[in-house]
């Protein structure tokens, strides 16, 4: 709902009211057009092609037959005109009015309520239509007792309740265009800002909120959804600004082959509308309530991996000025630095508190750095820069981690000092007996995977090389969400799906673990 590639019902909010008139006579055609199109793989949309292409030529055929045989403008009185206006009433009230401002994709916010016995009898219970999202199987005439039985469940959720039966305006409600004060959490429709180039490889992307403001904590990342290729994407990004700057954004890396880097590097422009997720993640600084105030904070990435760092190092700076930061940064060569000038600007501002050693494996005259990669002598140089207590923080490509997390461990740093941020799933081996798990996806692929208990459906997937639906891997933005038609899987909780939806009979791919065969269907 409300996601501009997978909702043919979407209707701007900003449009004026010519374009929001033309875009409401034009859902119905979009519908099927997507349908045929975008939506083609999609088996509940296959299922229905004959009979939805039968019933279009008998309606079409017979409207054309008539007009051919002298009854144009009966056609045109009796059925077109009255097609129209009857479209648009209905988009109206059942879909416009409903879904405005069409922003939030959170189940609460994504449509309105307007408590109201005339309007239920008026609108057919639509003005309760956030109830019909959450129990789509519900008849029209019991959204009012449910939506009644529920309240204080949608109050203490923030969903967007209008009383105008109480003598409150419509769409007084600021829940579904405005972020509360404080929020830690949104799943919104947003535009792009603007972009700024960092090198031939990486963007920086800035999203401009519609309202209010996003409370994340420096490393945290979002998820980004876009619909490329007649396909479905989702990839995390991590925030690459302190908090405190009030600017929501991230940095994003081509990847060879990789489908959405290269559209967000290649195509993406300010104005578009991606479908944004987060904050999720918990490599995050401070890294609890008690750490002192005077420490060594050590920041360890590469290429890529500044970007959570980057944000790490600036709310440090900013906020703590009794810390010390030193990053160490290691990268190809100059060209490929991301943020360099900022990085430098920072290290002006902040003279006695930042040091930032550069590593190259191709050493350059433009700037001093150690030349090859980081190793342990770095390591013990940084570390003896300081008698504080030390934090170090590290994220880059999984090589660069596994080598430093040793370095780490001989120096003789504690574990619990030590913090990484894992995008990489790691391979775990099968324990004990082998479930069957069948998978159908939306776009009609069927997969047979044997798990064990101790592995998820999702690790055992990408160990084969299959492409399920996923983000972050780790059960916070429900992406990998699919219906259990048979079996049982080990009991779990996660941010990304609720305990409602788990009674329900749905499971998220990267936390189910079987315990028994399983039949699982993707959630589309």
């Amino acid at each position: 709902t409300n996601d501009p590639d997978r909702d043919p019902d979407y209707i701007p909010s900003d449009k004026g009211l010519f374009q929001l008139i033309m875009g409401l006579g034009i859902i119905p055609f979009r519908y099927n057009w997507l349908a045929l199109t975008r939506f083609n793989q999609n088996k509940s949309m296959r299922d229905t092609y004959m009979p939805t292409l039968l019933f279009f030529l008998i309606v079409w055929g017979t409207l054309l037959a008539l007009s051919l045989n002298g009854y144009a403008t009966e056609v045109i009185f009796f059925c077109l005109l009255p097609l129209v206006i009857a479209n648009t009433l209905l988009l109206t009230f059942f879909d416009y009015i409903p879904h405005y401002p069409h922003k939030s994709q959170d189940v609460h916010q994504a449509t309105r309520i307007y408590p109201s016995r005339l309007l239920n009898l008026l609108l057919f219970g639509q003005n309760y239509h956030l109830i019909h999202h959450m129990y789509p199987k519900l008849p029209w005439y019991q959204y009012k007792s449910v939506y009644e039985r529920i309240e204080p469940y949608l109050k203490q959720r923030n969903a967007a309740i209008d009383y105008i039966d109480k003598g409150e305006k419509l769409f007084s409600s600021e829940n579904g265009n405005v972020l509360p004060a404080g929020v830690d959490f949104m799943h919104w429709n947003i535009r792009v800002k603007q972009t700024r180039t960092l090198n031939k490889d990486a963007i920086e992307i800035e999203f401009e909120l519609p309202q209010g403001w996003l409370d994340y904590q420096p490393g945290q990342y979002l998820t980004v959804s876009k619909w490329l290729s007649g396909k479905h994407y989702t990839r995390c990004y991590s925030l690459c600004a302190s908090p405190a700057h009030r600017q929501l954004k991230i940095a994003v890396k081509r990847i060879p082959n990789g489908v959405m880097s290269s559209y967000l590097n290649d195509q993406v422009k300010p104005g578009d509308q991606l479908s944004v997720k987060g904050p999720f993640g918990d490599f995050i600084y401070p890294c609890k309530e008690n750490v002192p105030s005077d420490h060594q904070l050590i920041l360890i990435a590469a290429g890529s991996g500044i970007t959570p760092i980057l944000a790490i190092a600036e709310y440090a700076l900013q906020n703590k000025p009794n810390v010390q930061v030193d990053l160490i940064y290691a990268n190809k060569n100059v060209a490929s630095i991301m943020f360099l000038e900022q990085l430098q600007n920072l290290q002006a501002q902040f003279p006695y508190r930042l040091t930032i050693t550069w590593v190259l494996e191709q050493g350059s005259d433009l700037l001093p750095a150690y030349q090859g990669r980081v190793d342990q002598d770095i390591l013990k140089f940084v570390l003896n820069t300081s008698s504080t207590p030390s934090y170090v923080y590290i994220c880059g490509p999984e090589p660069m981690k596994n080598t430093v997390l040793k370095q780490l461990d001989d120096i003789g740093v504690q574990k619990h000092q030590v913090f990484v941020e894992e995008f990489v799933a790691k391979t775990i081996q099968p324990i004990g007996a082998l479930h069957n798990v069948d998978i159908s996806l939306s776009d009609g692929q069927q997969h047979c995977l044997q798990v064990a208990g101790n592995q998820t459906v999702l690790d055992v997937a990408q160990q084969q090389g299959i492409d399920l639906p996923h983000a972050c891997g780790t059960g916070l933005c429900g992406s990998c969400k699919f219906r259990v038609n048979q079996g049982t899987s080990k009991a779990f909780s996660a941010p990304g799906i609720s305990d409602m939806e788990i009674a329900m009979g749905y499971t998220l791919a990267c936390q189910c673990k079987p315990m028994q065969s399983m039949t699982l269907v993707e959630f589309d």
